[in-house]
């Protein structure tokens, strides 16, 4: 009986955990020609004045072997104005096979209106709680 219920245990925290972390990517824009971006829902976390989500953009063509999709993650100062930074990206493949993740240090910018609109429509998915850091999948 005790490993029945621990293999039920094992099985249940195997399905949680994948649909937990499983990204729900929203369309979110088209850039002209050029790509389709779309932003992660399950991964907007909005902490105090600071928010973080992923963004996801599609090229329409890839531009080389190596670049298809592109994985951006943002954080988001909630000051006024409003600042912002990309703080880890990486690229993928026409099969979507990632590349290496890299991560940035770059300063704060001011947003300008069009990422005031993305923060926007980001912030109707913030669950109030710090980033957890796990990189979602195209």
């Amino acid at each position: 009986m005790g490993r029945r219920i621990a293999g039920l245990v094992l099985i249940l925290m195997i399905f949680l955990a994948n649909n937990v972390f499983a990204a729900n990517w929203v369309y979110y824009n088209r850039v002209g020609n050029l790509h389709t971006e779309y932003i992660d829902r399950a991964t907007v976390y909005k902490d105090g004045n600071k928010l973080t989500f992923w963004v996801l953009q599609v090229l329409d063509r890839p531009l080389s072997i190596n670049y298809a999709k592109q994985t951006l993650k943002f954080e988001v100062k909630l000051t006024s104005p409003r600042e912002f930074r990309i703080a880890e990206s990486c690229l993928y493949d026409a099969q979507n096979r990632p590349g290496t993740p890299k991560v940035h240090e770059p300063e704060w910018e001011v947003a300008e209106n069009y990422d005031n609109r993305q923060f926007d429509f980001a912030l109707r998915y913030a669950k109030n709680q710090k980033d957890t850091g796990i990189r979602p999948t195209p």
